[in-house]
């Protein structure tokens, strides 16, 4: 495809164009034009190509391959301006035996005839028709080969017994760089070939590791990385020197009597020269001997002696290594025993023994062994089986006809049994006769062992403890029991070996930790702290008591604009006993003592020593009597009696209205001059103050037909029913307390707390089933239609259950489940949703110091009789309760298969 390169206007008829590119062809349009403008129609073409030149740019080299040390083949590509056709490419090489040149037309050429391991520069150029082009240059480089000749003129310089040093002329055609040389080593005496390798960077070499008096030939080869041609350069021939002998070989050493040992050996496998003499060493002599020598006796040593001997070997060198063998001289006897052994000295840890050297010792004598033996405690005899209870084995060295030694570590208080035994080198003679004796008394070296302290009540602790673990004498006891917060109490106390090991204190402070610290001694009572062992201190507490005093300084205020609600202000206990575990409120109105409430007053406000609670659930217009007192693990303490009168506000707004009543068809009960309306009973709460009054207002409906008047109607009512219903129930609970007097009990605490639970739980009851009455809820339940009652709560999986179970939390007052929540109550909870209400919780006698010890997930349900269906059964089970029930104050449980078995309605 044409590419417009240019164009041009001209009014001539010739033109010259210039800057045209060599040897390139050319389309030249040349178009007509008037003044009416181009003629497309009338154009004339001419095709033209510029002339040759010589190449402008030169052929690119591009690789090239050795094929022999003396060929390579080299590869280029064409000149990118050649300004023609290429007829031939000229090669020009340079090297060192001159330069050589060649043509071709291809774009390779193999180079042959070159020197191995050599470098040449190659120069090649393109040509045209016109003449050659530039040239391009490359440098070549010929591989290497094995060596055409060997090393020249090896000659040795100098040599020792184990070292020759060489020199040599370098190979005159190494066709490459030698890289190391290698000398062939030829030994006379053996008929062995070796090799030495050497840098090829030297001409000289010092080669080791030659035998001693040897005969040896030597030649020296080059190495390229192509190899050596196996081309080895003329031999050299050399002895080395003698040098000192080896050790010599087998070398024997046997004691043949009390004082000779005699010595055998061989020649040295290496003798390195000719063995000119032997040289026998023992102790600080020598013996030389002649090269025939191989055996020599040496006389005149110690009997039962241990010697060294060396053999060594020698030529005109010098002496070589020597070899060493030992030999003990025949051994001696053993000694008689000992004589006159006795006990000289005895102390609490160490006795002092005494006796004289043996009369027959055939030998020399060494050293003594004494050996004691301790008699168990648990035996009499020595000689019984597993009676040794343990053994001591001392050493004494002496030559002396007397000696004496003590023996030291010993128990104190103790049988021990003693023999002496002499050695000579020859082992242990006979040992004399025993001889026994009691080291004396001494210090206890261990403090009672299990040292305890129990408390048994809030004044007695019971103290026990046994013998140390090593008796060390009769053993007597200082017992030390001193308070740990005071000084109120320290007292000790002395128990004899003889005596029992426990002592009972009373007339104890209670809830007060005391110090127990138990001393063994066995010497005078003055110095047993001195230098008798103490147990490590034992800390008790004694249990606590209930508390000495009521709460301080317990004031009443009363909060503004809330007449159900009072704030208690006191002080702890000064004298608490224990740790208060919470305080307690019993409220009484006055105006009726059996309504009793007792509450766990819950603190609003701690400083260091003031705290402040809030009484709930009172009614305005009453006065109460309210007493205050500390509970701590042991029980309620004395309490702190107040009196109070509840203001009274207007009844709190009722949530509920008033409706028609219905009768059984439907149709509100209504005359031309009388309405019938649904009030509940307790339509609004007394708890604000006694209802006086209750007023229901009608009003004539406009634009319905009604009388256009407005009836006003006042009811008077004395009292709420509600007021009513809870008398009773304090009545029935006045009553029952009094039946348990005439029978000659009274109530503990615990069963106080019971009986207070129930009355709460019976308002809440009584409470509830006014409220279910208001909402239209089926209570109570007629006997005849239970049954069918329950299985209307059952149908529809139990959805009606359901309702009723999720509408209880708004018949409670008093919801909180915080005793549940404590830290120490949680894993006591098996559905972390199931937890116990405060108020009606069952609660378990505490322990001492155990938070939550009283608490269990049960609650009491106040019950005269109680039927349980099994829908209602099975309801319970899907709700997880499976926690127990207590039922408190019930006069019958039963399983009931039928409603006749259930009294009343």
């Amino acid at each position: 495809m044409a590419i417009p390169i240019s164009e041009v206007t001209t009014n001539k008829t010739d033109l010259l164009i210039e800057d045209l590119q060599k040897y390139t062809g050319y389309i030249l349009k040349v178009t007509p034009a008037t003044a009416a403008g181009f003629s497309e129609n009338t154009i004339a073409t001419l095709y033209i190509r510029t002339d040759e030149d010589t190449p402008e740019t030169p052929p690119v080299i591009t690789t090239y391959k050795n094929l022999t040390a003396s060929s390579i083949q080299l590869f280029w590509n064409p000149s990118a301006q050649p300004n023609g056709n290429i007829l031939l490419y000229n090669l020009v090489i340079h090297g060192p035996t001159g330069t050589n040149s060649s043509s071709t037309s291809n774009t390779s050429l193999i180079l042959s005839g070159l020197l191995p391991s050599t470098t040449y520069n190659v120069s090649i150029n393109a040509e045209t028709s016109k003449g050659p082009g530039p040239s391009a240059t490359q440098l070549l480089y010929t591989d290497e080969t094995e060596p055409s000749a060997s090393p020249q003129n090896l000659v040795m310089v100098n040599h020792t017994a184990d070292t020759v040093w060489l020199r040599w002329d370098p190979s005159p055609e190494p066709n490459g760089v030698v890289q190391i040389y290698s000398f062939k080593i030829f030994e006379n005496n053996s008929q062995t070939i070796s090799y030495k390798n050497t840098s090829g960077l030297f001409t000289d070499a010092q080669l080791t590791g030659f035998k001693p008096h040897s005969v040896y030939l030597i030649s020296v080869s080059a190495f390229t990385k192509a190899g050596n041609g196996n081309l080895f350069s003329n031999s050299v021939s050399f002895s080395t020197n003698q040098s000192v002998p080896d050790a010599v070989q087998n070398l024997r050493c046997i004691g043949t009597s009390w004082q000779s040992v005699l010595i055998q050996w061989d020649p040295p496998t290496n003798s390195n020269g000719i063995i000119t003499h032997y040289i026998v060493q023992f102790g600080g002599d020598a013996q030389e001997l002649k090269p025939t020598d191989h055996v020599y006796t040496v006389r005149g040593l110690l009997a039962n002696t241990t010697y060294t001997f060396r053999v060594i070997a020698a030529t005109s060198a010098g002496i070589g290594q020597d070899q060493t063998c030992f030999a003990v001289t025949l051994p001696e006897s053993v000694p008689s025993a000992p004589k006159d052994l006795n006990i000289t000295k005895i102390q609490s840890s160490s006795v002092t023994l005494s006796w004289t050297r043996p009369d027959v010792v055939p030998g020399y004598l060494q050293n003594y062994r004494i050996v004691g033996q301790l008699l168990s405690m648990l035996c009499n005899n020595w000689n019984t089986s597993g009676c040794i209870e343990n053994k001591v084995v001392q050493y004494v060295s002496g030559t002396d006809d007397s000696l004496e030694t003590s023996i030291y570590s010993l128990l104190k208080f103790r049988r021990y049994r003693f023999s002496v035994a002499a050695s000579t080198n020859a082992g242990y003679g006979n040992s004399t006769d025993w001889i026994s004796t009691n080291t004396l008394p001494g210090n206890p070296d261990t403090p009672p062992q299990n040292v305890t302290a129990v408390s048994r009540s809030y004044h007695t602790i019971d103290i026990s403890w046994r013998a140390p673990e090593v008796v060390t004498g009769p053993t007597a006891y200082l017992i030390d029991v001193t308070s740990v917060d005071s000084q109120d109490y320290n007292r000790t106390f002395m128990k004899r070996d003889e005596e029992s090991k426990n002592i009972e204190l009373s007339d104890l402070t209670q809830f007060t930790r005391y110090s127990v610290i138990v001393i063994a001694f066995t010497g005078d009572v003055n110095e047993a702290r001195i230098y008798g062992k103490a147990s490590a201190p034992v800390i008790v507490t004694t249990l606590q008591d209930t508390p000495k005093d009521p709460p301080k300084n317990v004031t009443l205020q009363k909060i503004p604009d809330d007449v159900t609600k009072v704030y208690v202000m006191f002080s702890p206990p000064s004298e608490p006993n224990g740790n208060i575990h919470f305080y307690r409120a019993v409220v009484c109105k006055e105006e009726d003592p059996t309504d009793i409430e007792i509450l766990d007053l819950r603190i609003i406000e701690n400083n260091t020593d003031s705290l402040t609670a809030v009484i709930e659930g009172l009614k305005g217009g009453h006065t109460y009597n309210i007493s205050v007192y500390a509970v701590n693990g042991a029980g309620p303490g004395p309490k702190t009696e107040l009196k109070i009168t509840m203001d009274i506000q207007a009844p709190p707004e009722s949530s509920m209205i008033p409706v028609p009543a219905y009768d059984k068809h439907g149709a509100a009960i209504v005359t031309a001059r009388t309405m019938t309306i649904q009030m509940p009973v307790c339509f609004f709460s007394d708890s604000h103050g006694p209802i006086e009054k209750i007023q229901v207002i009608i009003a004539e409906a406009k634009g319905e037909g009604l009388s256009s008047r407005t009836v006003e109607i006042i009811l008077a009512v004395a009292l709420c029913v509600l007021s009513v219903i809870l008398l009773g129930a304090a009545i029935y609970a006045f009553a029952r307390i009094r039946q348990k007097q005439k029978e000659g009990g009274t109530y503990s605490p615990r069963d106080a707390e019971t009986i207070d639970t129930k009355f709460k739980l019976d308002q809440l009851i009584t409470v509830a089933d006014l409220e279910l009455k208001e909402e239209k809820l089926t209570r109570p339940v007629n006997k005849k239609s239970f049954l069918q009652h329950v299985e209307d709560l059952c149908s529809n999986d139990n959805v009606k259950f359901q309702e009723e179970f999720s509408e209880l939390p708004k018949l409670l007052q008093d919801l909180a489940t915080s005793d549940a929540d404590l830290p120490w109550n949680r894993s006591k909870n098996r559905f972390t949703n199931i937890k116990p209400y405060n108020n009606n919780r069952v609660k378990l006698i505490s322990e001492a110091g155990v938070p939550g010890s009283d608490y269990i997930n049960a609650s009491y349900m106040s019950a005269q009789y109680m039927f349980l269906h099994q829908c209602a059964l099975d309801l319970l089970s899907s709700k997880g309760n499976s926690q127990s029930i207590w039922f408190v104050n019930y006069s019958a449980l039963e399983k009931m298969d039928s409603l006749e078995a259930m009294e009343g309605e």
